[in-house]
């Protein structure tokens, strides 16, 4: 009888109660963070702008599924009604075996709304490992990415006869309710290394490529997967670019109430602009937390996959 009375004694008693609880509060924030979308609405003004547009951005979807199919996430988007959607990259991991993912994804949207594709690292990693490009990391010297397999089975083959308009230091020029706009992408650094001389310190062709992206009159979007890929050394303060969206960071993996992301895997502990929106002179930065992960040290917690909807007026 002391034995039992001992066992269930208060301290005890609450020490288990806050056990289960924390396990509880841990399994349901991950959980959501893995099967919840949730729609962040972004509203932007611009004088480029003759009627609203509407479109959705998404990036770091790691072949996410969310119910049956993926078909609530299909109907999710949908229901937005978009002008056309944006996908900055991630949109498979590195190590998967076939593309079906994908192409059943952009074939699902593209069915309701344009779909403009911009790559990511995991994309990269993928056709590294097909010999579908050629690719020896970003530095000064390096031509960056070649498509080597221009073959129909290829994946950016794929992916385009699904419907998406693939985005690699290239861009479109549409018109949406009067309104003109230009989209492009490119995985590469847009930083200019010396301001005052960008065209010999750039990687090859990127100079080349934003000037030619940023020079119209037309509101300009332009994907490009990693914030750093913005954000290093001058790149903010060196092109004339209305509105950047970025993904790549997962929103910092785990996300603490009053502190932001926890970590990037390229920057740190605590790094800023894991997401949000943020303003550099006359350019908007979106970047957006994602839709799913891959293997992080840390599962994805307090972090919801995020679905952007963008309106600017």
């Amino acid at each position: 009888m002391k034995f039992m009375i001992s066992f269930f004694s208060p301290k005890k008693l609450c020490l288990a109660a806050f056990i289960l609880l924390a396990a509880f509060v841990l399994v349901w924030f991950t959980s959501r963070s893995y099967t919840d979308p949730v729609v962040r609405e972004v509203s932007m003004e611009s004088d480029k702008i003759s009627d609203p547009v509407r479109f959705v951005f998404i990036a770091d979807l790691h072949e996410n599924v969310f119910g049956e199919n993926n078909r609530p996430f299909y109907d999710q988007l949908k229901a937005l009604d978009p002008d056309f959607i944006l996908i900055g990259g991630d949109i498979i991991n590195w190590t998967s075996e076939k593309d079906a993912y994908a192409v059943e994804v952009i074939t699902e949207l593209a069915g309701f709304a344009d779909v403009y594709f911009s790559i990511g690292n995991h994309e990269i990693e993928y056709l590294r490992l097909r010999r579908e490009i050629e690719f020896n990391g970003l530095n000064r010297n390096n031509s960056s990415l070649t498509l080597v397999n221009t073959d129909e089975n290829g994946f950016i083959r794929k992916i385009e006869r699904a419907g998406a308009t693939v985005l690699q230091k290239s861009w479109v020029d549409i018109e949406i309710n009067g309104t003109k706009l230009r989209i492009g992408g490119a995985y590469e650094e847009m930083r200019s290394l010396d301001p005052d001389n960008p065209k010999d310190t750039m990687l090859p062709g990127m100079y080349a490529f934003l000037s030619g992206f940023q020079d119209t009159d037309s509101l300009k979007l332009y994907m490009t997967h990693r914030p750093y890929s913005f954000l290093g050394k001058s790149g903010p303060s060196s092109w004339d670019i209305d509105v950047v969206l970025c993904g790549h960071e997962h929103g910092g993996q785990v996300v603490l109430p009053g502190l932001g992301g926890l970590y990037s895997r390229e920057r740190g502990l605590f790094p800023k602009y894991t997401h949000g929106v943020f303003g550099f002179g006359g350019t908007t930065l979106i970047v957006t937390s994602g839709v799913g992960s891959d293997a992080e040290p840390l599962p994805r917690f307090n972090n919801r996959p995020e679905i952007v909807l963008v309106t600017i007026t």
